[in-house]
């Protein structure tokens, strides 16, 4: 389990292609830390998949691929009491909400594990609407040093709790 405080609790659910006028990744993304358990504490629980077939980091085939456990989901506070290190990580480079995930690599030339976090903004939805935008970032294992940050051809979408859903 993971506490969130100093951030807003949140359903961020959403994928597409992430665009950095080099290369475009697929991703998929479903986090939700709106669930309390006994102590008010967020429960955090989703899944992520990501894939890269261009990545430099991946030079012998099949590309970067892999799918994460959701450890961490929150819209970040800048005015908050405490705010969690991925949300500092994330307001640095002007987005609003973020997700942290433990991941295995698919890839089975890259055989491993790792951390990483997704850092992205909502910019709405309909014809009016700016585009989304995120940033991907793995540390550790065999993705360690991996970033991507660009534009989303799909949709983020970040869902207000419910009743303790």
């Amino acid at each position: 389990a993971f506490t969130v405080t100093g951030c807003a609790r949140v359903k961020i659910t959403g994928g597409g292609k992430l665009d950095n006028g080099t290369t475009k990744s697929t991703f998929a993304v479903n986090a939700n830390s709106c669930k309390s358990d006994a102590d008010g504490n967020a429960v955090v629980k989703g899944n992520l998949t990501y894939v890269d077939k261009s990545a430099a980091l991946v030079p012998n085939g099949g590309g970067l691929k892999l799918k994460g456990e959701i450890t961490g989901a929150a819209e970040c506070d800048v005015l908050g009491d405490q705010v969690e290190l991925g949300c500092i990580i994330c307001i640095f480079y002007g987005y609003d909400l973020y997700v942290t995930f433990d991941y295995t690599s698919t890839n089975p030339f890259y055989p491993g594990t790792g951390t990483g976090v997704v850092c992205a903004t909502d910019n709405g939805e309909g014809s009016g609407a700016l585009p989304d935008d995120a940033a991907i970032a793995l540390f550790g294992g065999v993705y360690g040093g991996y970033l991507n940050v660009g534009v989303i051809q799909g949709n983020i979408q970040q869902h207000e709790c419910k009743a303790d859903e």
